[in-house]
């Protein structure tokens, strides 16, 4: 085998359609390094854990995780051993390695996981002087980026995205178009706009010979824009380029995002057969390359779609199919989590206006077909108005104070204005109209409590050292409302923490002044 020659084979094959085009060259390449290493070659490990870095990332596009797994493995011996023999390149390797890696976990929500494994990346250092060391550095903050957002740490994952912007400015113009996208993707994600980034990004793209990938990506992100405003000609269109640019290299798991997005734009045209029938074709794909993330949105495109059908029972089922494939994604599960207490909400109140009859009546429709308690757990449909209602709360109190902990979490500023403004203070008012319909006077007064107490530890001058501390980062205290009793509200604290894994408010009490 002429090594040089398959190697520019795989170069070429790489630049032209990605990892999976090279994967056949990489594959050859190493029937001959793993002859070499009889010989304690130090070359024939770099190769090694170049070409199962590239195999890892052809398998990784196409969804299979263990295949993956077990190649980043292999690559890490192969890295080990060519540090045995002192070969300076392992740490470039290494930190490709271990990048996937912590790519892959964060792809199966165990975010926790993967901030370990780029906090391991990160240790090593440039030993070789290689020429894309400072774009591997970029591609790991903005991996870094993406699971600080899954855990809804956003203040810090925009502050990852600025770094990977600042780094690719000066050493890899290149990925200055993808950290742009990514700080206007966290913008729009906690209420704000994001477009003169996204803007930017299309107009330095545009400039540039980007690589397929890279359009592609830019595509998707135009399309969550348009669909967003509601431009659904403009949204289909950016949809078809990018899922076909994702397929033509091989990212699967990239393109089945399309799927959704495609479901929703037939649910906004009104074609409800037609999006029930795209968000099940996204649900199964998704589940067939192991992307939780996008069967989740899929399933709650389907609750929407089947809601608009009447088909309310479903609707509900759908969205508890949702969290199960949300697994312990705390913001997945906080937006999956939001929608079920809308939908709720919205039965009790078609109940509430339609009267017992309806109520008796539904129990052969597709609001009777599941019966039994309400519970924000998931399970049964409501039946009475109370039910739909004591269901909605059950959901929405507990979700309020989830955001409200990831208000707590973010430093004073632009974001933890915007999260405020945009999601914790509509949840708290979804929270509100739920107990308001169940005159459930004592939860409404301790909640607003609450509520009141929080914007007061967001601002300084609290009246008390247990509010100083929540301006120091850490969870303010609970209310005492009623005096010698604790909060009718608690409950939700104690059920927020539970699901979600976020403390909204510590073990320390005031008394509400």
């Amino acid at each position: 085998m002429d090594l040089q020659a398959v190697y520019e084979q795989y170069s070429e094959a790489y630049e032209a359609g990605g990892y999976a085009a090279a994967e056949p060259f990489a594959r050859q390449i190493l029937t001959q390094t793993n002859k070499w290493w009889r010989r304690g070659d130090g070359t024939s490990q770099v190769l090694s854990a170049q070409m199962r870095y590239t195999i890892a990332r052809a398998s990784f596009d196409r969804g299979e995780f263990d295949a993956a797994s077990e190649e980043i493995a292999r690559g890490l011996e192969a890295v080990a051993r060519a540090r045995t023999v002192k070969d300076p390149r392992y740490a470039f390797e290494g930190l490709m390695l271990l990048m996937t890696r912590g790519e892959l976990e964060a792809a199966q929500s165990r975010h926790d996981d993967a901030l370990g494994t780029f906090f391991v990346a990160a240790q090593l250092e440039n030993e070789s002087d290689h020429p894309l060391w400072f774009e591997a550095q970029t591609n790991l903050l903005l991996a870094k980026q993406w699971a600080l957002q899954g855990l809804g740490r956003y203040s810090e994952s925009e502050q990852a995205a600025n770094e990977a912007l600042a780094l690719a400015s000066q050493h890899e113009p290149r990925l200055v178009p993808t950290a742009l996208e990514r700080i206007s993707m966290l913008r729009r994600l906690t209420g704000g706009s994001g477009d003169e980034h996204l803007a930017a990004a299309e107009a330095i793209l545009t400039a540039q010979d980007a690589r397929p990938a890279d359009r592609a990506a830019l595509a998707f992100n135009q399309a969550s824009v348009a669909l967003q405003r509601g431009d659904l000609d403009a949204a289909e269109r950016y949809l078809s380029e990018s899922e076909q640019a994702f397929l033509g290299l091989g990212d699967v798991r990239s393109a089945v995002s399309a799927l959704t997005g495609y479901a929703e734009i037939a649910r906004q045209r009104r074609q409800t057969s037609d999006a029930i029938a795209a968000a099940r074709r996204a649900i199964a794909r998704s589940a067939e390359v192991g992307d939780p993330g996008t069967s989740a949105e899929a399933y709650i495109v389907l609750a929407l779609a089947l809601q608009d059908a009447g088909r309310i029972a479903e609707a509900l089922e759908t969205l508890d199919e949702a969290l199960e494939t949300a697994g312990n994604s705390r913001m997945e599960r906080v937006r999956i989590d939001v929608n079920r207490a809308v939908l709720a909400y919205n039965v009790g109140v078609q109940l509430n206006n339609a009267g017992s009859a309806f109520g008796a009546a539904a129990a052969g429709s597709s609001f009777g077909s599941a019966a039994g308690a309400a519970s924000g757990d998931g399970g049964s449909l409501p039946r009475t108005r109370d039910e739909a209602f004591a269901l909605a709360a059950s959901i929405a109190v507990p979700a309020a104070f989830a955001s409200d902990a990831v208000r707590h979490e973010l430093p004073p500023g632009e974001i933890r204005e915007r999260w405020t403004r945009e999601v914790s203070m509509r949840l708290a008012d979804q929270a509100l109209q739920a107990l308001t319909a169940l005159g459930r006077a004592d939860e409404i007064v301790d909640l607003l409590e609450h509520v009141a107490a929080s914007a007061s530890a967001g601002v300084g001058g609290a009246p008390d050292d247990a509010f100083e501390r929540a301006n120091a980062g850490g969870p303010p205290p609970r209310i005492r409302s009623f005096p010698d009793k604790d909060g009718p509200i608690w409950w939700a604290i104690d059920a927020a923490e539970e699901r979600y894994g976020l403390r909204p408010r510590g073990e320390e009490t005031v008394t509400a002044w």
